[in-house]
């Protein structure tokens, strides 16, 4: 077998994939004290410098991807031209929305390390995680009056007095030339659609897609959906009480992936729908509670996994209504029963709003809707980001209207550094390229909390079927805790489905690590203790390894403490390491896998 090592390090994966016979062709490791001994521990490996201009298409025989790719912060959503965008990922030249409700371009990046962020609360919004010096666009309301937009930094601000400016669309455009038929169906989509992703395999036309948008509706709703549409659409029957209708239409299926989003946890409303002239969007809207909202009659709400749709709902409703939300996020448990099956559940956004209010809790001036500033808590301390925008000076983050951040800015140009940290879709990309059988990701134990969504959600949009595992460096036998996440990923055409990642499951870490999705129990109580899996530090001695790596003297409770020969580089590329023996479960079962020709269920590859 043949893997493709992404974010190399000083080789700690490696290590494991050579003790089990895999051949590393590709190093990628931009950090130069650990090239340095890449090229004296694997003198005939090649090694390339920057992930973002490795060619993954080179790379398409190999049988797996495997990287511990950089960490994830919480992120800021940014209003772009092109939809709501991370603010790590920004370019210079990208324009954005300014409070003046037009798009300006980018002049610059800044990055700041080790700063004290606060969660800012602000009405109908998800929480904003920023410094307190960063000066937000607000309006002072006293009595029944609001004075002028000023800038305020946002530890000034305070509640029930300064209202926050939310910018209204204020486009009136059709690029599509869409229909209000077609409108509603694509909100439709966003509620509970999906599109077909098979290829024309049997009819010797690999390289077709069969073009259809499937929308679930049930059979409460049935009727109610019969009435709006007049279109072509075959229905059928596909649980005890959902229809699921299909509009075969390639037109349909680009605008909805382009501009709605894939998979539920990715959808989101693009700036092309938010600048549909009013009757489009409200249809828009329309299609879209009628799947996915719930009104009582006075106040309509909607539940969504996807932090962009909870956004881009609040933004559209602004438009249509000139009202705010109320914003909440609810944590769920981790299972429940739907109609005696037992399904998964993620925490979720609800988004909620009054259809008729009798009192407003916003006030609109047609450009900007104002809502209340609630508080501001200190978080921790984080890498933040800003950004330079030429003649406004000014973007949107989560909705609300803030300025480019002064303090940050000579300081940032001049000492800032592009954070090398971020870079998921670079692999992602890779993988896309050279399309392995297996992915390997690996990362620290706080991926679970701000981004593993993102890495299982891009990874099954890549074909891959996916499981999350949580492994300690004690369960492999070292004296230090050293918890890593592993994202193992089977491509569905290589091998079923059940026979390849169950077949993992199985056979090895599935019983003896915690996996990932046990463990969101954790987000509602902090205080449990991650379970411990003693059977594979018996299995996995840490000393099994040929070079046996010791981390501690023999004298327990005696710390070795670092040599002062030790330099910054070095502690830096061994805190980053990955212990060879935590790997090593996973990469024996996937060559088991690959190696057995029966039942997967039968595969003993550590004779437990």
């Amino acid at each position: 077998m043949k893997a493709l090592s992404l974010f190399t390090g000083v080789g700690g994966i490696d290590l494991a994939l050579e003790s089990e016979g895999i051949d590393v062709v590709q190093m990628c490791e931009v950090d130069p004290f650990c090239v340095s001994i890449l090229n004296k521990r694997f003198p005939n490996i090649p090694v390339h410098d920057d992930i973002r201009t490795l060619d993954g298409s080179q790379f398409k025989g190999v049988d797996i991807v495997v990287g511990g790719f950089p960490c994830f912060t919480k992120d800021a959503m940014i209003s772009t031209e092109n939809g709501l965008k991370k603010i790590d990922s920004l370019n210079v030249g990208e324009r954005v929305l300014t409070h003046t409700n037009v798009y300006k371009p980018i002049k610059s990046r800044m990055v700041t390390k080790n700063k004290p962020v606060h969660e800012i609360n602000i009405q109908g919004l998800p929480k904003i995680f920023g410094t307190e010096e960063h000066p937000f666009y607000v309006r002072e309301k006293i009595g029944k009056v609001f004075k002028e937009p000023i800038w305020l930094p946002v530890n000034e601000l305070k509640k029930n007095v300064h209202y926050c400016g939310i910018p209204i669309n204020q486009l009136s455009e059709n690029p599509y030339k869409l229909t209000e038929e077609e409108c509603y169906i694509l909100g439709r989509y966003l509620a509970d659609g999906h599109t077909i992703k098979r290829y024309r395999t049997n009819e010797n036309r690999p390289k077709d897609r069969y073009w259809g948008v499937v929308l679930s509706i049930g059979d409460a709703k049935l009727t109610d959906f019969k009435s709006k549409i007049s279109s072509n659409y075959t229905l059928h029957k596909h649980t005890k009480s959902v229809h699921r209708a299909i509009f075969s239409s390639k037109r349909l299926v680009k605008i909805a992936e382009q501009h709605c989003g894939i998979g539920s946890g990715n959808k989101f409303i693009s700036d092309m729908i938010l600048s549909l002239p009013k009757p489009l969007l409200e249809s828009f809207y329309n299609g879209y509670v009628s799947g996915d909202g719930y009104s009582d009659g006075r106040t309509m709400t909607i539940s969504t996994v996807s932090k962009n749709l909870a956004i881009t709902f609040s933004l559209m409703v602004a438009k249509l209504y000139e009202i705010p939300c109320s914003y909440r996020y609810v944590k769920t448990d981790d299972t429940k029963v739907i109609e005696g099956r037992i399904v998964n559940q993620k925490d979720y956004h609800r988004v909620q709003f009054v259809l008729n209010p009798k009192r407003k809790l916003g006030y609109s001036d047609g450009n900007h809707l104002w809502v209340k500033f609630r508080d501001m808590n200190f978080y921790r301390y984080e890498t933040v980001y800003n950004i330079e925008v030429d003649d406004d000076n000014s973007y949107v983050v989560n909705g609300v209207v803030v300025h480019n951040c002064q303090p940050f800015s000579t300081a940032g140009k001049q000492k800032g550094e592009e954070d090398e940290r971020y870079l998921w879709n670079e692999m992602c990309r890779i993988i896309r390229q050279s399309r392995p059988n297996w992915v390997i990701g690996e990362n620290v134990k706080g991926l679970l909390q701000t981004g593993i969504e993102t890495v299982e959600s891009d990874l099954r949009n890549e074909g891959y079927e996916v499981r999350t595992y949580v492994l300690s460096a004690k369960d492999v036998g070292a004296y230090h805790g050293r918890e890593r996440v592993f994202i193992i990923g089977c491509k569905k055409e290589r091998l079923s489905t059940d026979t390849a990642i169950d077949g993992l499951h199985r056979c090895e870490v599935g019983d003896r690590v915690t996996q990932a999705d046990e463990r969101t129990t954790e987000r509602s109580n902090e205080n449990k203790c991650f379970k411990r899996c003693s059977r594979v530090r018996s299995v996995l001695p840490f000393r099994d390894y040929k070079k046996g790596w010791r981390t501690e003297p023999n004298i327990r409770r005696i710390s070795d403490g670092s040599t002062r020969k030790l330099d910054k580089s070095r502690i830096k590329a061994l805190g980053n390491a990955v212990v060879p023996q935590q790997i090593l479960p996973f990469i024996r079962a996937i060559v088991a896998v690959e190696n057995y020709d029966g039942d997967v269920s039968d595969i003993n590859p550590l004779g437990i």
